[in-house]
């Protein structure tokens, strides 16, 4: 990606989170980066486009760094998995406006590309989210690792919109802590009972999307 492209990417976050993705006009775009509307359609065809690259762009560089805390050798597979999802969670609160405006106007995505791509994120995160687990756990965990990743999922969205929507305050790696333990006792658990519900086939489809 050209520098003049992450430019446009980073001064159109800027404003999304100011001032929200629908009111936001190419324009005004533009003027930040400090050029012409033209010349913004060099590199981008539409809002949509833009909304599109800053989402990619978002996810993948977070992402690049949470892989880049696996290669310390020093950490225990769950000190990694600790540690990645406080790195995540700060992250969140470094962007909450941006992610606030995410959450509130794509509530209901209105362009198709995107809804896919946002889609795929939701995939890639239960697969990230399981082989986490795998990690920590072993091979022990297989039967398991789809309903462990499911609610972990859905335990760290809800935090996240306290965070996100509902402005709280909170320690992040407390709250990490928190959840890492919550999970670990769910492990005992279901490996104690037995029990799962989630197979693979159930979610073949979804999980297969890239």
């Amino acid at each position: 990606m050209t520098d003049k492209k992450i430019m446009i990417i980073e001064q159109a976050i800027k404003l999304f989170a100011a001032k929200g993705y629908h009111s936001t006009s190419i324009q005004e775009i533009a003027d930040a980066c400090g050029f012409a509307k033209g010349t913004l359609y060099n590199y981008f065809e539409s809002k949509d486009d833009v909304m599109l690259s800053v989402l990619k762009h978002y996810s993948g560089m977070i992402m690049a760094m949470v892989e880049n805390i696996a290669k310390d050798q020093s950490l225990t597979p769950k000190e990694v998995f600790l540690k990645q999802i406080h790195f995540q969670l700060d992250e969140c609160v470094k962007h909450r406006d941006f992610i606030e405006m995410h959450i509130r106007e794509y509530a209901v995505p209105v362009n198709q590309e995107i809804n896919d791509f946002l889609y795929s994120i939701r995939s890639h995160r239960i697969r990230w989210l399981s082989n986490r687990f795998r990690d920590v756990y072993g091979e022990r965990i297989e039967p398991f690792v789809l309903d462990l990743a499911t609610m972990m999922n859905g335990i760290l969205r809800e935090y996240l919109e306290y965070i996100i929507l509902d402005k709280k305050q909170f320690d992040t790696l407390k709250l990490s802590k928190f959840i890492i333990d919550r999970m670990d006792n769910i492990v005992k658990a279901l490996m104690s009972s037995g029990e799962h519900f989630l197979e693979y086939s159930d979610l073949e489809d979804f999980l297969e999307n890239r």
